[in-house]
């Protein structure tokens, strides 16, 4: 059974929430003393289940959590403005995902431990598309190469985000 509490740490952290056996357990929110918050669901004390994260130098997560770590479907924003919308394992972008990068550039593709990584399509702020097989975050075989206009880019956008944290 659980209960609801609000819980204030030494170091100036805090949980309000549902907690089962003393331990965060449920839905609930937790601030850092840096600022950085989580809400969402919470399994003994991990953030499990699907959350918010907000840190205190921008970086902003919407998703699925497993045990600590982002684990299975989510969208994060970067501090320097890249957005990745896609398949998360033990932290780490893995497997289909998006990139919109802070430069007008975006990549759909294969990711791999947190790296471009497989078949992609690279599509520059120029216009030029690059698709083929990355590896460890570089191009690595080139299938086709395109160039269009700038208009193709603006066909798909970085996602938006919620601001309920």
């Amino acid at each position: 059974m659980s209960a609801y509490e609000h819980i204030l740490h030494n170091d100036g952290s805090c949980y309000k929430g549902e907690v089962q056996d003393g331990l965060k357990h449920g839905k609930g929110r937790y601030e850092w003393s840096d600022g950085s918050v989580y809400q969402g669901e919470w399994k003994f004390n991990k953030m499990h289940g699907v959350g918010i994260l907000q840190r205190n130098d921008g970086t902003h997560y919407e998703g699925q959590w497993h045990e600590d770590f982002k684990h299975g479907i989510g969208t994060m924003r970067f501090a320097n403005g890249d957005v990745y919308k896609g398949s998360w394992q033990n932290g780490l972008m893995h497997g289909q995902g998006k990139m919109f990068f802070s430069d007008g550039s975006k990549y759909e593709g294969s990711f791999a431990n947190g790296r471009k990584h497989g078949i992609g399509k690279h599509i520059f702020a120029s216009g030029r598309i690059w698709v083929g097989k990355f590896h460890d975050g570089k191009q690595h075989t080139r299938i086709e190469q395109i160039n269009c206009s700038k208009d193709y880019l603006s066909q798909d956008t970085a996602p938006a985000f919620s601001s309920n944290v």
